[in-house]
């Protein structure tokens, strides 16, 4: 599977260290995790001229799901649906529920790696068979994509590619 991420993003810790470039992007992140109606329409566009080159009338784009079902449909139904009408993939959005509401990955220390998805549901019938483009809004460690592409994989789908809005950059101490 390849994975792509359209811009960095600086975690609020190393902000003092953040150009104004870097501001910026973090900024349209944060909005774009609230839901806000210019960055969902703004990184729909990114993401679809990013997957332009792709033939995709018959690949499923899924947003990895959040850590519940309301958090979710904020951040992905009219994304998912913006992306699919620019770029012809099959909106994936209705194809996952999020039952109650997991512990957020960048906050929770101990957890199992059967905790990420435990919560999710996916419609089986739906995606056997299917190529899937998986996107989420910042991607670390991979751990979250590797974890929902395997659960795909076994239910019979072939994710092809992850996407992601940002990558969280790193900075190594001396």
């Amino acid at each position: 599977m390849v994975q792509y991420a359209l811009m960095n993003y600086l975690p609020q810790r190393y902000l003092k260290k953040a150009n104004f470039d870097t501001l910026m992007d973090d900024n349209f992140i944060w909005n774009f995790k609230d839901g806000k109606k210019w960055a969902t329409k703004k990184g729909a566009k990114m993401v679809a001229q990013a997957l332009s080159t792709y033939q995709l009338d018959d690949v499923v784009f899924m947003c990895i799901p959040a850590a519940c079902q309301r958090t979710y449909v904020r951040r992905c139904r009219d994304f998912s649906s913006y992306v699919c009408d620019m770029c012809g993939a099959i909106n994936g959005f209705t194809y996952i529920n999020v039952s109650g509401k997991k512990v957020k990955k960048h906050i929770a220390r101990n957890r199992t790696s059967s905790d990420e998805t435990s919560n999710v549901f996916i419609d089986k019938d739906m995606v056997k068979g299917k190529k899937i483009i998986l996107f989420d809004d910042v991607v670390t460690t991979g751990a979250t994509c590797r974890e929902f592409k395997d659960k795909l994989e076994e239910l019979g789908a072939k994710v092809i590619l992850a996407i992601f809005l940002g990558k969280t950059k790193r900075f190594v101490r001396n």
